[in-house]
């Protein structure tokens, strides 16, 4: 696979792999850098930066960062507050785009949990490795 990079205004990074751009903040180098596993999650999401507020949807989640799915990704470097909720529980931090892909997502990093907040995050994190290491049954399936 082949993959150009081009340094933007010092802060950003534009790759092309396979024929679409990644835009990353400096310094990020992706799934390497990761201090934790992201689980496959879906939780609807709420971005807020500027006075502007945008609906998502979490598609991975990690202790440490989500990947939030939109066809209107922030530039790497942009800081939101990003409030996710899901079975009527509410999680929210401040975070930072590390990364985007135009008109599929971005990755957030969070930079500031609340405890109170932490402990959902953790809850779910762990019922997300719960389902996953699951074996499947008949029970998964609802009928129709």
């Amino acid at each position: 696979m082949r993959s150009s990079a081009t340094r933007l205004r010092g802060k950003l990074i534009v790759n092309r792999v396979a024929g679409a751009d990644f835009r990353m903040a400096e310094g990020f180098k992706g799934h390497m850098e990761r201090r934790s596993p992201r689980y496959p999650y879906s939780a609807s999401a709420e971005v807020m930066w500027d006075g502007l507020v945008e609906l998502t949807r979490v598609t991975e989640l990690s202790r440490y960062g989500c990947y939030l799915e939109t066809t209107r990704p922030l530039v790497p470097g942009t800081r939101v507050t990003l409030k996710i909720l899901e079975e009527g529980r509410l999680f929210e931090a401040t975070a930072t785009v590390l990364y985007s892909q135009p008109q599929l997502g971005m990755g957030v990093a969070f930079r500031e949990v609340k405890s109170t907040f932490q402990s959902i995050l953790e809850e779910w994190l762990q019922h997300s490795l719960d389902r996953q290491n699951r074996k499947p049954s008949i029970e998964d399936f609802d009928a129709e």
